[in-house]
């Protein structure tokens, strides 16, 4: 499935983009316990890489890498939007 990156201002579509975005984003991790636990999804300041971490109420964490946020800038009104 496509996702649609838009301009806030204008609603011009600026990409289409496989993964959805951020807001929408939820990970759900079957820990070896047998407990489903819904992970935090944030995004590494430095590495700009998103990130899934999952604590089980067992004590384990988990991490994983869900991919990269995408930065576009529009061209007409110079606005940058975050995906």
């Amino acid at each position: 499935m496509m996702y649609e990156c838009r301009c806030p201002n204008d609603g011009k579509m600026l990409a289409h983009i496989a993964r959805p975005p951020l807001s929408d984003l939820r990970y759900v991790h079957l820990c070896p316990c047998g407990r489903r636990a819904e992970g935090k999804v944030h995004v590494e300041a430095i590495t700009k890489r998103i990130i899934a971490q999952v604590e089980c109420p067992c004590g384990k964490v988990t991490t994983k890498a869900l991919g990269y946020l995408v930065t576009i800038k529009c061209r007409k009104c110079k606005a940058v939007i975050q995906f």
